[in-house]
C-alpha cells in the first residue's frame, strides 16, 4: 500500500505537526507515513481523511499506479 499523504497535507496547508497533534500519535509515526515506510491503521486513515477533508481512497491506495489516476493535475502517465 502507498499513500499521497505528504502531497495532500501540502495541498491543504496542514503541517505534519498539526496532524500528529490531532491524532495524538508520535511524530515518528507521521514521518514513516509521509515517506511510505509504514501506513496508518484503518482507524487513523479514517481520522486523517476526516481531518484533511479528502476521501480515504484519494490518500491511500494499493499500488503506485493507483496513485497516478488520482493525480490528474500533473497529467502523470501510469505506464
Amino acid at each position: 500500500m502507498n499513500n499521497r499523504l505528504a502531497e495532500v497535507l501540502k495541498e491543504k496547508g496542514i503541517t505534519p505537526s498539526a496532524l500528529r497533534k490531532h491524532l495524538k500519535v508520535d511524530r515518528s509515526n507521521v514521518y514513516r507515513w509521509l515517506i511510505n515506510d509504514t501506513q496508518p491503521s484503518d482507524l487513523n486513515k479514517k481520522r486523517i481523511s476526516e481531518f484533511v477533508g479528502v476521501p480515504i481512497g484519494d490518500i491511500f491506495f494499493q499500488n503506485k499506479n493507483a496513485g497516478c489516476a488520482l493525480n490528474t493535475k500533473t497529467g502523470t502517465d501510469c505506464n
